[in-house]
């Protein structure tokens, strides 16, 4: 299906449910980099008062903090967010009378991005 053929409110709904999937993975990447930034200020308190960080094999990941309860609340509502934009397109196209297959779903990612 050609992207003109997509209603205007499918293509809104699809662009809502990419900002809400995109906003989900900004807020993982951020809460990722605080992890990752309070690691390497514990390693270099440790070095500072003459301790040895543990060397993290190549094969390895480095052992970062759990989740805060905020942050966890937080990635949660965003995780509703997606749900529920994802949820809104899925009635769209129902609504629409589109079948929901492989065409319709890429032809309005290629109509959202555009």
């Amino acid at each position: 299906m050609a992207d003109p053929d997509f209603p205007a409110e499918l293509v809104d709904l699809q662009r809502r449910a990419n900002d809400a999937l995109a906003a989900l993975e900004a807020y993982r990447r951020t809460v990722d980099a605080a992890r990752a930034a309070d690691a390497d200020r514990a390693d270099a308190e440790l070095r500072a008062t003459g301790g040895r960080p543990v060397e993290i094999p190549s094969w390895g990941r480095r052992q970062l903090r759990p989740w805060t309860e905020e942050e966890n609340r937080r990635f949660g509502e965003l995780q509703a967010a997606v749900l529920a934009a994802q949820e809104a397109r899925r009635a769209g196209i129902e609504a629409s009378g589109l079948a929901h297959g492989i065409e319709v779903v890429q032809g309005l990612n290629q109509a959202a991005r555009a």
